[in-house]
This record gives structure tokens, sequence and C-alpha cells, in this order.
């Protein structure tokens, strides 16, 4: 097994076939619930919800929330694939290799989050314990990762969809959102907070509008005219 196989296989997970990424994104996508994707980790059996995971990307016309596939048993990075050949034109994902591409391509030209919400391990009274988080990839190659103007846009939108339930879940479910950053010395600081509102502040001030935007990318989640779909 070469070295490029070996970094594949520990990026992939239970992934690794064609067809785990060829799969119908749009029913995963549907009425998208924060509270459903906790609440339901906790009605499955403990394995399955140990890595009981979903996605969001957002671009620079709309973004995109997601279970990972088998609502939430596959990995990031097969949704990831699966969302960037969506957005462009659609069609299979043939192997690894091509995946991996597109993940790559994914994180690096949106914004996107990885959520996760998984069983922990159990008390001393067997109860079984839970908790997740919604983490923003805010760092690129060491460096603070900058944003178009309509990626702000599209997250305000996701803001104001989902702000208040994510508020809500992170009461009740142990959950919270974070994300980094590199200060002035070059420390790469984490921020973990109960809500949006300190990352919406945040990405406020990392807007570069020299950034080139992708003029043909289609519409396959929710943009600042469309409703929601909850």
């Amino acid at each position: 097994m070469d070295n490029e196989q070996i970094v594949l296989n520990g990026f992939l997970g239970n992934e690794g076939k064609a067809s785990t990424y060829n799969f119908d994104l749009y029913p995963l996508m549907k009425d998208f619930s924060f509270y459903d994707f906790c609440d339901s980790a906790r009605h499955i059996d403990d394995e399955e919800a140990k890595n009981h995971g979903g996605l969001l990307v957002i671009t620079d016309k709309q973004y995109i929330l997601t279970y990972n596939r088998g609502y939430g048993t596959g990995t990031h990075m097969g949704a990831g694939a699966r969302i960037y050949k969506e957005l462009h034109g659609g069609g299979d994902i043939i192997g690894d290799k091509e995946a991996l591409s597109l993940y790559s391509k994914c994180a690096r030209e949106n914004l996107v989050a990885r959520l996760i919400y998984e069983f922990v391990g159990r008390t001393s009274y067997h109860v079984p314990m839970y908790e997740g988080y919604i983490n923003f990839d805010t760092v690129s190659l060491g460096e603070n990762k900058e944003i178009t103007e309509g990626m702000l846009k599209s997250f305000e939108k996701f803001y104001i969809d989902y702000g208040k339930e994510i508020a809500l879940i992170c009461r009740k479910f142990g959950f919270y959102v974070s994300y980094a950053y590199r200060d002035e010395s070059g420390r790469t600081i984490m921020d973990r907070t109960p809500s949006l509102e300190s990352l919406y502040n945040y990405l406020q001030t990392k807007v570069n509008k020299n950034i080139p935007v992708d003029e043909n990318e289609r519409i396959i989640g929710n943009t600042i005219s469309n409703a929601n779909t909850k």
C-alpha cells in the first residue's frame, strides 16, 4: 500500500467505494432541523451514533445544509464531494481520489462547517452521554480565511434561518459553535460559543472584495431570495 492510499484511507473513514459518493443529496437537505439532527443521534445504536454528522457549505450565492450520507453515517468528505459535484453540473464521482479532490476544492473555495453530534460514552450509572458542535473552517494553510461579500450575505441568510434554533440546541443538547483564527502574534485561537453571534461579527471583518466569484455555480440550496425549506 503506497503512502497516498494510506492518507486516503485515513480521510475516507467508512467511505471508500465509488457508490458511496453517488447518493441523492436532496432528501438529506430537505426540512433540515438542528434539533432533529441532535435528537436523532439519541435514538440510534451507540456505535452508529459515534460519527453522526452533517455539513454546511456557504458559497457566494447560497448555503447548503445537509446530513452526511445515510442520514449522518457517512463522512464529511463524502458529503462535501457530492455537494461540489452538484454545484458544478452533477454526475457520478469516480472513486476515492476524485472525491478527495472535490472535497478539497469545496473547502478551499467556500466556507465549510462540519456538524457532529455523537455518543461519547456512559456515566457510572450507564446513562448515555452525547455532545456535538458545528465547526467552521476559518483558518486555511495557516492563514485566516477570507470570504466574498456574497458569502457573508449567504451566512446572514443562514443566521436568520437557523440562529435561534442553534442557540436553543446549545442550551438543550450540549452543542456549541466553534471557529479558529490566528491572532497578531500568529497563535491559533479557538473560539467556542453557544450561538452564531461572535462568528458573524468575526466574518464581517474577513470580507475581501477581490476574491473571484464562480458565475456558473448551480443553485441547489438556500439563497437570500428563496425561502427556507423548513
